[in-house]
């Protein structure tokens, strides 16, 4: 999975995410976000097992400035990421 996209379009949307996601819970999966790379874009998705949040940066966005190299899935701890961005 490889993609470049504009830094703060990218991060509003990943911060709208984050509010889903709580910082501490006994199911560790939830402290993640699920970030799925598709032809037609980048889709974010955050959980506390009673809420999601999801949301898709489609590649038609021409503010995203979406480029993708190569498709895939990941989820990534989602504190640790915003603390890299």
């Amino acid at each position: 999975m490889k993609f470049t996209i504009d830094r703060l379009n990218f991060i509003r949307q990943f911060n709208n995410v984050l509010r889903a996601v709580p910082s501490k819970t006994a199911i560790q999966i939830l402290t993640g976000i699920k970030f799925d790379l598709t032809e037609s874009g980048l889709k974010l998705t955050g959980s506390d097992a009673d809420i999601s949040i999801e949301t898709m940066l489609p590649v038609t966005d021409e503010a995203l400035k979406l480029q993708i190299e190569s498709t895939g899935s990941i989820i990534i701890t989602a504190r640790f990421f915003s603390e890299i961005v």
